[in-house]
């Protein structure tokens, strides 16, 4: 199928439209008293996004409710949000209703957020030859985005591509998910690498690109708890304690003949470590080793362009590290180490939920999504029924 042939799939964040709805305009109700400020708003951004946008194929998508594979994973997950109002959440039901009465359709799944189910539904729509738009505000699901999946923030009125990404967070699409997990999310409580802050996890995103990528570890069993002692964010050295740590040279780690010694020292530093000792580039010895130096960070092995001076002090600094029984460690290690790892599962969308935890079923029953047969959603739009249509 060519690509300007290729239909398109519109998935909306329906649990992102109802609370930009909730807290963009001011109390409205019914004369009972009943709220319906958050109705009115998401009735407007689809009437809006069929006006102006004219989908062939639109489903909206809302989280279930409850807890999800997440809260199994990481028990504290989100657990600094408060109640939604009750003003806000007597609307859910209208809400659904509101979308039911366009005849779209509704899909929400028990256990799941609705970024995974989102997920799911737009690698299967790709599998299936279409375009796909993400309708949604929200930066965690711009990990979904490539060749054929934009994301449309109805908001600023911004369709994000690869390159638009990469502009707004400075990561591509597939580095979304290490960005994240370095940096953290305040909103869902998820903690960082400890005092690694954004701009140093762009930065460290950046430079390491596809080797963060070794270093990711997605459990079999995603239902597996996170056990109180288990690591998830704590350093690999104690609590008040400073780690010290011995660099060697050959730091070249995304292959494009420049050093990345100095990002290595700067994501040891920034997690409270100490660097006694390390070679640069020229091949000098700077600092010396002390009776606390405990780690060596390894890298490539000098060449035979290196000069002999380099040669020396590599040999020289590795033989010093070996008598004083210093552990030798890789920067995937050291990342591992300080609890980078377990925090992806947290957040990437989709692929992180194991496929039998969940399955999306099209209305009235009928194959799973999750199969990669056609369902109902990726057929054309039917237009409202009028009749259906009600005013809250």
């Amino acid at each position: 199928m060519e690509a300007d042939k290729r239909p398109v799939l519109y998935l909306v964040d329906g649990s992102s439209y109802i609370h930009r709805a909730f807290h963009a305009i001011r109390h409205l109700s019914t004369r009972d008293g009943t709220p319906t400020n958050a109705v009115y708003g998401v009735t407007q951004m689809l009437l809006k996004l069929i006006k102006d946008r004219a989908p062939s194929h639109l489903a909206v998508v809302f989280d279930a409710g409850g807890k999800n594979f997440r809260h199994r994973m990481y028990p504290a997950y989100k657990a600094n949000r408060p109640p939604a109002p009750e003003e806000l959440k007597v609307q859910f039901p209208l809400v659904r209703e509101a979308v039911e009465a366009f005849d779209l359709p509704l899909v929400e799944v028990e256990g799941v957020e609705a970024d995974d189910v989102i997920a799911t539904l737009a690698r299967q729509a790709e599998r299936e030859g279409f375009e796909v738009v993400i309708v949604s505000g929200d930066k965690d699901l711009m990990q979904l985005v490539d060749e054929h999946t934009v994301m449309y923030d109805t908001q600023s009125d911004v369709v994000y591509d690869a390159a638009g990404v990469r502009e707004k967070l400075g990561v591509c699409p597939e580095q979304v998910v290490d960005l994240l997990a370095l940096m953290g999310d305040s909103s869902d409580n998820i903690p960082g690498v400890t005092k690694v802050g954004k701009k140093a996890s762009i930065e460290v995103t950046q430079i390491l690109g596809d080797h963060l990528a070794e270093a990711r570890i997605v459990e079999d069993e995603p239902s597996d708890p996170i056990l109180p002692g288990d690591v998830i964010h704590t350093p690999v050295w104690a609590p008040g304690e400073r780690e010290h740590f011995v660099f060697t040279d050959g730091m070249d780690l995304d292959g494009d003949g420049k050093s990345d010694l100095q990002m290595m020292i700067h994501i040891v530093t920034m997690n409270g470590g100490v660097v006694d000792c390390y070679i640069t580039d020229q091949g000098e010895r700077q600092g010396e080793f002390t009776s606390k130096s405990r780690y060596l960070v390894v890298g490539e092995e000098p060449d035979e362009t290196a000069s002999q001076a380099r040669l020396d002090a590599h040999r020289d600094l590795l033989t010093d590290a070996e008598q004083r029984g210093l552990m030798k460690i890789t920067l995937k290690d050291l990342l591992d180490k300080m609890g980078w790892k377990n925090q992806t599962p947290v957040v990437r969308y989709g692929a992180a939920a194991n496929p039998k935890d969940f399955q999306v079923q099209p209305p009235e029953g009928g194959s799973p999504v999750s199969t990669g047969t056609v369902s109902p959603l990726f057929q054309p739009r039917q237009p409202p029924r009028a009749s259906r249509g009600t005013a809250y």
